[in-house]
């Protein structure tokens, strides 16, 4: 049996559209991998956010982009994600940003009705425990540390080449566009390094859905990202996203599916290890 314990940690990359509930499935994937079997980090991408002087203007709505490649350190992203792979922690000086429970990024519950809450809110704990108790019986006692990233953006079209490739693993959760734009609306605001930041009346169609459409659209069949996937994995670039369920699915049978993306990989680069020995 191969010995991971002085391996690369696996890097995986889970990303997708705003309000796709990527920061919460992150979130309870923490409680998922237990700490006494594997080594888990959560990377939150939004804590490489730039400071709000130095975020770009969008070329057409004449507002600040927080949803676009030039509003990320994406140098200082590279090289921490590098620093990682090479068996180094994360540097104490990263200001907290992301995954921040502060109300702030909260959804508003005068915006927002109780079904779609329940969709989007949080991960049941009978959700949690199964998949625990289900991560104890395959993960392998050796196995090597795991990193999650989560984040808007980390193999979009215009970063692929400088981070789609650092990842073992990458996952695209979903969400329609109507239903990404009512959670979005639902949102208080956002806490950033020099201040705050409220989204403006048509932020969200004009800027951050076109956005993502642009980066992710090579993904999917026509571009259409609300549509069928289309499998892409060339040679020597990076490793084939696995693209979630789309519809009104709840967060359970979203986590249940992201385990079961990180089950595969493990289990396959196990079978590996005891082919080479």
């Amino acid at each position: 049996m191969t010995n991971h314990a002085s391996s690369p940690p696996l890097l995986i990359a889970l990303s997708g559209p705003t309000s796709s509930g990527k920061t919460t499935v992150a979130t309870a994937l923490t409680s998922i991998f237990p700490p006494t079997t594997t080594r888990f980090t959560l990377v939150h991408a939004d804590d490489f956010y730039k400071p709000d002087s130095a975020i770009p203007l969008h070329s057409t709505a004449g507002v600040q982009d927080w949803d676009c490649a030039g509003a990320i350190d994406i140098p200082r992203f590279r090289q921490t994600l590098q620093h990682i792979r090479n068996g180094g922690s994360l540097p104490d000086d990263l200001v907290r940003q992301g995954g921040v429970e502060d109300g702030v990024h909260a959804t508003s519950s005068s915006s927002s009705s109780a079904q779609d809450q329940n969709k989007t809110g949080r991960v049941s704990e009978g959700c949690v425990a199964r998949l625990r108790d289900g991560v104890k019986a395959w993960l392998p006692e050796e196995s090597r540390s795991i990193v999650l990233v989560e984040g808007f953006l980390l193999f979009g079209e215009g970063v692929r080449e400088e981070l789609g490739r650092l990842f073992d693993l990458a996952v695209l959760l979903r969400a329609t566009r109507a239903n990404a734009g009512r959670r979005r609306a639902s949102r208080n605001g956002y806490v950033t390094l020099e201040g705050f930041w409220q989204d403006p009346p048509g932020y969200f169609e004009d800027v951050v859905w076109q956005n993502y459409v642009k980066e992710h659209g090579y993904l999917f069949k026509n571009g259409d990202v609300e549509g069928d996937a289309a499998v892409k994995r060339t040679e020597g670039e990076m490793k084939e996203v696995k693209i979630g369920p789309v519809g009104d699915v709840g967060l359970d049978v979203v986590c249940e599916w992201v385990v079961g993306c990180i089950r595969e990989t493990v289990v396959a680069e196990a079978r590996h290890g005891e082919s080479e020995d």
